[in-house]
């Protein structure tokens, strides 16, 4: 081999070992010697492909909100408000109709009253009350006053009223038995009693309903059983 093919050979060899530390492909012009024309060594080296270093990291899912669900509040119904018109029908219907009165001695000795069913026409009590030995005015009586009314509470005659007790017939007393008698200035029937404790009832028998009044006799609260000189004073009104 030649000094000149060995010079050549080096120096080939030393541009290849630079290409190869750049790792990029090079056209090398290789400086001849003296009296030589130039040459150009080509060197070819594979381009390194750089590796992927991206890690993948993953995404997390997300995580759901549970939803709240609504509370629900129950809503009240709203409360009609009365007409004028209604209201004005219920004053006018508890108008007509009068208030039960008892007075307590009758209630303590038992007396009740036993209402119809029915709302409009018919017979109403409106009042039952006890009379002692000394009250006036049925002083020494030992009687029921029956009072027989129309619906704007004027006497009214000629009505016919039963009363019965264990133990007896029942009596049809009239409205009008005391319609001449001076002294019947609030009633206009009277049956005598001679029966202690729950023993007389009262009722109206027209036809029409009625209520009905128990439980009335001779005695006291203390002495229910004893026979004194007691009254008793009992009204029915006529209801439209």
């Amino acid at each position: 081999m030649s000094l000149l093919a060995l010079t050549i050979g080096c120096r080939t060899a030393n541009v290849i070992s630079q290409l190869r530390a750049t790792s990029t492909p090079q056209i090398v012009e290789v400086a001849a010697a003296e009296n030589e024309t130039p040459k150009i060594a080509y060197a070819v080296v594979d381009t390194l492909t750089p590796t992927s270093t991206t890690t993948t990291t993953a995404t997390p899912r997300p995580t759901g909100t549970p939803t709240r669900r609504p509370t629900v509040v129950p809503t009240k119904t709203p409360t009609k408000a009365p007409t004028a018109t209604t209201t004005a029908l219920a004053a006018l219907s508890s108008s007509k109709v009068p208030a039960l009165n008892i007075d307590k001695t009758s209630r303590e000795l038992g007396v009740k009253v036993i209402e119809t069913s029915v709302t409009d026409n018919y017979w109403k009590v409106t009042k039952v009350r006890y009379f002692g030995p000394d009250d006036y005015p049925h002083q020494n009586a030992h009687d029921i006053f029956v009072r027989v009314e129309d619906s704007a509470g004027n006497l009214l005659y000629d009505v016919p009223i039963k009363v019965f007790w264990a133990g007896g017939p029942p009596r049809i007393l009239s409205s009008g038995d005391k319609k001449d008698d001076p002294q019947a200035l609030y009633w206009n029937a009277v049956f005598n009693m001679d029966s202690t404790g729950c023993s007389y009832s009262v009722e109206i028998i027209d036809g029409k309903p009625s209520d009905k009044v128990l439980c009335l006799g001779m005695g006291t609260v203390l002495e229910p059983w004893r026979k004194i000189h007691n009254s008793y004073d009992v009204t029915f009104r006529w209801v439209p």
